[in-house]
């Protein structure tokens, strides 16, 4: 009886205040790895906290159902064998990492996908989730502006390493993106255009391509809904204007800003330092690019090809052939690999799980991640046919995308280190196994661009 009555005050919890907790929880758990406290990172409590924030997402979404949907009996059953999997592999090679990587798939996924039933539900995750990404992208543009200067080199901002920063730009790039399409706000917009202004600067290959990805998504659901009024021109222009604005924003707040308000004093950076582990660029007066030079270089990096040669510096081939030559059933302990006096992890997410935690998980990863795009094309192709479909779709198919595109071109496989994976986990899977995916007379209202 207290059981009952406790679940169905969780579920009478007014709609903003669960909207408020669930951003708020996605917004520390990003937090906990762009800016680490190292206390919480030496003891695993930020392991537990972040635990802690799941299992409040998960009270949040629930609306007083659970419901286990014909169509979700696939996919749940294949997140709790792989979450029971690596539990297991992390419990044999005795590392505590891959056991809580595992209790994340045993209980986050398969907890989201049994409470997670109705069109409102689905609506308040990526609203939520994207507000969250969006704030902590904004968090690091400020940040950098004040902590780290732009350079020649590629941009790394606080992180210390610009593929890092690529991710994290990534993510404030898909939350503005989903606010942009749904809420036709200019704060948005700008936060747009300046995270793609540090992917940009970042010169991360793996970034842009997600980029790209979400372009042609937006651009097909665009083309499919024009005649439908939902998407209006001057929107657009609007947020192309200003996105385009916002980019070169992006690149005078961490250049010509920077100079002016930039933090060096060397004391005030080494307490900080001391408190979080962050990465503070010491300014370089010699060092200062003009945004063309900056241009230039970015188009240059972005035409080198991901594997033009067989050099590490440039190409994955070799050492997807590495870590596949030694995959077996028990896994390794040592998530990498020593290759030419260097360790490497596999830069492939599927490799890396198979890897990591034995060839049973690596499959079971990859039929999951198959599973989705079968069907997510399947819908694509049925709302050709209807000539319509909502945004809340699009986005899924979005996140989807950014996730295969991490998945094959990097080792992404912490749930909590790589909010994309997250994301995958809050807005797809407990999405594309609903009645309403299916049914037009269901699709999510979107409001247009």
């Amino acid at each position: 009886m207290l059981d009952n009555c406790f679940f169905r005050k969780i579920a009478d919890i007014d709609e903003k205040i669960k909207r408020l907790i669930i951003s708020a929880s996605c917004f520390l758990l990003i937090m906990f790895e762009l800016t680490p406290i190292i206390a919480l990172r030496r003891g695993g409590l930020d392991t537990i906290l972040s635990f802690l924030l799941c299992f409040a997402i998960i009270a949040m979404s629930y609306d007083g159902q659970i419901r286990f949907q014909k169509g979700k009996r696939f996919i749940f059953i294949a997140a709790l064998i792989l979450g029971v999997a690596e539990l297991v592999s992390g419990v044999m090679l005795g590392v505590l990492g891959y056991m809580s990587y595992g209790m994340f798939y045993v209980i986050v996924p398969t907890g989201l996908i049994l409470v997670v039933n109705s069109k409102k539900q689905i609506e308040r995750l990526m609203y939520a989730s994207s507000q969250a990404m969006a704030l902590s992208f904004a968090v690091l543009f400020v940040l950098s502006v004040f902590f780290s200067p732009l350079g020649s080199e590629q941009y790394e901002s606080i992180l210390g390493n610009p593929n890092a920063l690529g991710m994290y730009a990534c993510i404030g790039f898909l939350g503005s993106l989903y606010l942009s399409v749904t809420e036709k706000k200019y704060r948005y917009y700008v936060l747009l255009g300046l995270s793609f202004g540090f992917i940009y600067f970042s010169r991360s290959r793996t970034s842009l391509l997600l980029v790209i990805g979400s372009a042609a998504v937006l651009l097909f659901y665009v083309i499919l809904n024009r005649r439908e009024q939902k998407v209006q021109f001057k929107n657009v222009v609007k947020c192309l204007v200003t996105v385009a604005a916002s980019v070169f924003i992006s690149f005078a707040g961490i250049s010509y800003v920077n100079s002016l308000v930039g933090i060096t004093n060397l004391d005030t950076i080494e307490k900080i330092e001391a408190v979080f582990d962050v990465n503070i660029i010491k300014t370089d007066d010699d060092d200062k690019p003009e945004f063309s030079d900056v241009l230039a270089s970015g188009i240059d990096r972005s035409l080198k090809g991901i594997a033009d040669d067989n050099s590490f510096t440039s190409g994955r081939t070799a050492i997807w052939v590495a870590f596949l030559n030694n995959i077996d059933i028990g896994g390794h302990a040592s998530g990498v690999i020593e290759l030419e006096g260097a360790d490497y992890n596999a830069h492939n997410a599927f490799i890396q799980v198979a890897y990591s935690y034995g060839i049973v998980s690596g499959i079971l990863y990859l039929i999951i991640a198959l599973y989705m795009l079968v069907v997510i094309i399947s819908q694509f192709v049925k709302s050709l046919k209807r000539k319509h479909i909502s945004f809340e779709k699009c986005f899924a198919a979005i996140i989807y995308g950014s996730f295969m595109v991490y998945s094959t071109l990097s080792a992404a496989v912490s749930p909590f280190s790589y909010f994309i994976i997250m994301e995958v986990s809050l807005c797809v899977l407990p999405y594309i196994g609903t009645d309403f995916w299916s049914h037009k007379s269901d699709l999510l209202g979107a409001k247009g661009v």
